[in-house]
């Protein structure tokens, strides 16, 4: 079970789930996630809205303006520049994952963002924490979640849809 962070939480979750804990380095995941939250994604799909924007942005809703000029602003060499630092990233998550089965993130590093611009797999359980895992892999999550419920650890009560332009 690969770790982020090293609470003893996650050994006893380790411990549970019969598998050994080894510390992953957090660095990646969490630009991942910084990445996905940037603006210049929205330029892959502001060419049908740009003229209307620029037109009359009071179409638009006021807390999306901003990012919107931000957007047509950016230019396609940021996006470029973006794109090919994700696929390292990418490259790096998938190396994680052939050394541990399942990866447990704790609350506060909030998966969504890398899970889905990887492609991932996760079940968030009420305390906050996530388990993630391959793309593909919910069934394994689902098992895992079962277990640590029966073992009176939290159950999982959601479980993150997949990006949709992640590869199946």
């Amino acid at each position: 079970l690969g770790l982020i962070g090293n609470d003893g939480a996650g050994h006893t979750v380790a411990d549970r789930l019969g598998l050994l804990p080894l510390a992953v380095d957090p660095a990646p995941f969490a630009e991942i996630s910084e990445l996905a939250d940037s603006d210049v994604w929205l330029s892959l799909r502001l060419d049908d809205v740009a003229a209307i924007f620029i037109e009359t942005p009071e179409l638009f809703p006021p807390a999306l303006r901003p990012r919107l000029s931000r957007t047509l602003g950016c230019p396609a060499r940021e996006l470029a520049r973006m794109q090919h630092r994700l696929a390292r990233l990418k490259q790096t998550v998938k190396a994680a994952f052939a050394a541990v089965d399942l990866l447990l993130v704790p609350a506060q590093s909030a998966p969504a963002g890398f899970v889905n611009a990887c492609g991932l797999a996760a079940i968030a359980l009420p305390d906050g924490t996530a388990l993630v895992g391959p793309g593909g892999s919910d069934d394994r999550l689902a098992d895992a979640a079962t277990i640590l419920a029966e073992m009176c650890i939290a159950p999982p009560v959601d479980i993150a849809t997949a990006w949709p332009l992640a590869r199946p």
